[in-house]
């Protein structure tokens, strides 16, 4: 009994140990030596042929176990951390870890019940009082238990099945059930029941989960045992997913689900993953019998207990099997096109998932399908989950040297137009900002592993999570081992330098792309104030959009706008004119590209008045002239803009001393003003607000037009305007119907123009004038 009891140990510790086969061997010989009860002489104790074997055994196994502690210490530090003795209710737990996660799911996402895969061991003082059939019986579980780990199922079940005829016959000698028995008959009927379950014997399967929860139930004071506690609720999980596997949703499978809900709950921290899974499993069948509300509750708290462990830097939980039934609930009885389409998507997921595994190619094309789906819902939170998948199931498959990548990868939609930034100026975004791959071939996995990285970088940035966006995009641009993001930028520049052909079109897909990533980047750079890093982002994209699309693209010309805005910003005047220029050359091959093009214009008017205020009159006037000229195709001229640029344009003329060009602005502008007192003039409805307004505009052009008549030596015509601008001024005073005093205060500003117009008209005034 001694000698068994310590191969026992021996064998115990090197199974821990993970030597299988060494452990194999010293439980065989644990129960040869028991099952060969010797009493031997005083001269014959150590030469009996059993003895020596067992002693030799012991050494041998010893040796074993020192050996295979060696190997594993060296290895790694934290194996010999995880190793380590804990607490039964930490995640750490070495009865529990190796364990997948308990959720019920069908087909080959179906993990199975939850089988005991501690041995036993056996205390010497214990074994003085435990009989041999039972001591028996525990030696024989623990070889059952080595088979049953290397999966060698039937031939553990016979041995299962042999500590179980000792199990029963222990209780039949004694007439009664002591603790340690009906803790092994517990341990025995719960592993068979795996077993049949993984055979397919569900029936089979739910027998012996019933008959170990009677095991366990004569299991007396041991309610207040967490270690008891939790053997009980995986017994009781087993039971529920047999039953739930033969879609039983009855009043006693639900309290039986509820019974596993709060035994986890009341022993295990409330982020546990079997806390989690347990909601997970309510929610189910909360859902199979029509309880919505109840069913949000449990997977919504999965969802929650997912991002607390993520916080925490625990191990996250798979998150699909929730999402799926919480975005079925939310849209299964919708009408709505989308829904209806998110729907039909998501069961597809499921029967996939069922059939093919959680890891296959179909699988990824359908998250990302489903995640794309959901970013044009502006549902970020839930398809930022579907895109995370993707990339888990994608890198699987990369490592598979069989694999093949997803077939169709597509990237989210980008919204139109970015959130309004705090500069005046809002960097444009070329029509096509989203990265999109047609279908990929095998070998362009990493491509598909950038894509999506890049969703992933797309849906943070939406939801202003910038950095994560960066780090992602980052990931994304590296992803191609093949063809990297400043490869390709360099052969862009070179397509781009022959006049935009891009001969390489195996690398199409990835220039798209990673001009994308660029351009994005650029994006969140500017938001976040660092306009070099974004000037350069905005460069790569522009040789990468270049090569792809030639240099004349509308693409092309945004980005040539949004370099040039952000060189204005940083005051590199004279580069942000040559950017811009660009983009106006590109614009104007279409005309539709500067109509309603307010963004170009105010970026020119900007970089002109800063021109201004350097001291640079040419190159002002060249992109004041350059606003007219756009402002004069637009739908919807704005008059009193291009007369005021007009006026501007004609004194920096007067200040380079071209009188010429500068009295022809100063007419130009004088005309659009008075062509704008007439239109106003003629309305049924006058608003006198603005007529004086413009009124003011045209006395001040005729000002501007007498002071350069008087430079040019034509005092006439300088009396003429002068003229022109009192007789104006004084029309518009007269034609209220209100008396003088109302008309003082209404036309206030015009007044002392008046007076000024009516002094300069005298010919004794030229000097002054």
């Amino acid at each position: 009994r001694h000698s068994a009891i310590v191969l026992n140990e021996i064998g115990t510790k090197l199974f821990t140990a993970g030597q299988h086969n060494d452990a194999m061997i010293i439980y065989d010989t644990a129960c040869q030596v028991l099952k060969s009860i010797i009493v031997p002489s005083k001269n014959e104790a150590w030469t009996n042929p059993l003895v020596v074997m067992a002693a030799q055994r012991a050494a041998w196994g010893q040796q074993r176990l020192q050996q295979a502690e060696a190997a594993q210490a060296s290895s790694s530090l934290s194996s010999a951390t995880a190793s380590s003795s804990s607490s039964c209710v930490d995640d750490k737990d070495k009865t529990f870890q190796d364990h997948p996660l308990d959720l019920y799911q069908e087909g080959e996402c179906d993990v199975g019940p939850r089988p005991f895969r501690s041995p036993l061991h056996i205390d010497l003082d214990a074994a003085q009082t435990t009989r041999d059939n039972l001591l028996e019986a525990m030696i024989l579980f623990n070889r059952a238990l080595v088979q049953h780990c290397k999966s060698q199922l039937e031939a553990s079940s016979v041995v299962y099945e042999n500590a179980l005829l000792l199990v029963n016959l222990e209780v039949k000698q004694t007439g009664q059930c002591m603790n340690r028995t009906a803790h092994l008959g517990m341990l025995i009927h719960n592993n068979l029941g795996q077993i049949n379950y993984v055979d397919g014997n569900q029936a089979a399967a739910l027998e012996n989960f019933i008959a170990a929860l009677t095991w366990a139930k004569q299991i007396n004071g041991l309610g207040h045992d967490n270690k008891y506690r939790l053997s009980v609720a995986s017994i009781l999980s087993n039971c529920c997913r047999t039953q739930w596997m033969t879609t039983n949703t009855s009043d006693d499978s639900h309290r039986a689900f509820d019974q596993v809900l709060k035994l986890r709950s009341s022993v295990l921290p409330w982020d546990h993953k079997d806390v989690a899974a347990a909601h997970y499993n309510m929610g189910i069948i909360e859902y199979a019998r029509s309880n919505s509300k109840q069913a949000l509750f449990h997977l919504e708290h999965y969802l929650k207990i997912d991002m607390y462990r993520i916080s925490q830097n625990q191990s996250s939980l798979d998150v699909i099997p929730a999402l799926i039934y919480i975005l079925l609930i939310q849209n299964e009885d919708s009408s709505e096109s989308s829904s209806v389409e998110l729907t039909k998507c998501l069961r597809f997921l499921q029967d996939k998932r069922e059939d093919l595994g959680a890891f296959h190619t179909e699988v990824a094309t359908l998250l990302n399908y489903i995640g794309a789906l959901l970013f044009q819902r502006r549902e970020l939170d839930h398809a930022i989950h579907f895109y995370q998948e993707e990339l888990r199931v994608e890198q699987k498959l990369v490592c598979g040297s069989s694999s093949t990548p997803a077939a169709t990868v597509s990237a989210p939609e980008t919204a139109q137009q970015q959130q309004q930034q705090q500069q005046q100026q809002q960097p444009e975004q070329p029509s096509e900002s989203s990265a999109t791959a047609g279908s990929s071939s095998e070998g362009d996995a990493p491509l598909s592993l950038a894509v999506t990285l890049n969703n992933i970088g797309r849906i943070q940035q939406e939801r202003g999570r910038y950095r994560e966006a960066i780090h992602f995009y980052k990931r994304a641009l590296t992803a191609n081992k093949n063809h990297s993001a400043e490869e390709l930028a360099s052969a862009a520049g070179l397509a781009a330098s022959t006049n935009g052909d891009n001969k390489d079109g195996e690398s199409s897909s990835s220039v798209n792309l990673f001009a994308t990533i660029w351009y994005n980047l650029g994006l969140i750079h500017d938001m976040m104030d660092s306009q070099k890093d974004a000037i350069r982002s905005f460069q790569m994209s522009l040789a990468l959009r270049r090569a792809l699309l030639g240099p004349d693209h509308p693409d092309v010309a945004c980005l040539w706008y949004n370099i040039g805005t952000l060189q204005m910003e940083s005051q590199n005047l004279a580069e942000a004119s040559a950017s811009l220029k660009e983009s106006l050359r590109i614009r104007r091959l279409s005309v539709r590209c500067l109509q309603n093009d307010m963004h170009i214009i105010t970026a020119l008017q900007k970089l002109a008045s800063l021109h201004q205020n350097c001291g640079n009159i040419d190159s002002a006037i060249e992109s004041f002239q350059e606003v007219i000229q756009i402002q004069q195709q637009q739908p919807q001229v704005n008059k009193e803009d291009v007369g005021n640029i007009m006026k501007t344009v004609s004194e920096l003329f007067h200040a380079k001393g071209d009188l010429d060009n500068a009295l022809n602005m100063a007419s130009g502008s004088y005309q659009v003003f008075h062509g704008m007192l007439l239109e106003e003039g003629a309305k049924q409805q006058q608003d006198e607000t603005i007529i004086a307004t413009v009124a003011e505009h045209v006395g001040s052009a005729l000002l501007l037009l007498g002071s350069l008549y008087h430079e040019k030596c034509e005092p006439m015509l300088a009396c003429a305007a002068y003229r022109e601008a009192a007789n104006t001024i004084s029309t518009v005073c007269s034609s209220s119907n209100d008396d003088e005093s109302s008309n003082n205060k209404k036309y206030a500003s015009l007044i002392p123009l008046k007076e000024l117009s009516d002094m300069l008209a005298c010919s004794n005034c030229a000097p002054e004038a």
